[in-house]
């Protein structure tokens, strides 16, 4: 019994390893890296929170702008860490590979 379940976890386990070799190498090789488009999505939101930072020093804007627009650039830079790191992982994984 021991040994059939040892064969279908190897098998699963070398299926979910194939799978990630093939999605590491087209996520490689996209024009666009994801983390050069999240880096875009942070820059757009820091201009945001500085614009309704601005705009809520001058009376203009109420603190829930304030606080949305300070938690969606708090957002922004959590996903460009996360896809920067994922990309970095899918590099290393895809030279692992390539061996």
């Amino acid at each position: 019994m021991k040994k059939i379940f040892s064969i279908f976890a190897a098998a699963a386990l070398m299926s979910a390893f194939a799978c990630t070799k093939v999605d590491t190498y087209e996520d490689t090789t996209n024009p666009l890296p994801v983390p050069a488009a999240a880096e875009e999505t942070l820059q757009a939101m820091q201009e945001l929170l500085s614009v309704t930072e601005a705009k809520y020093n001058l009376g203009a804007a109420s603190a829930l702008d304030y606080i949305v627009a300070r938690n969606q650039h708090a957002k922004a830079r959590s996903d460009f860490l996360q896809a920067k790191w994922q990309y970095l992982f899918q590099l290393k994984l895809l030279e692992y590979y390539r061996r």
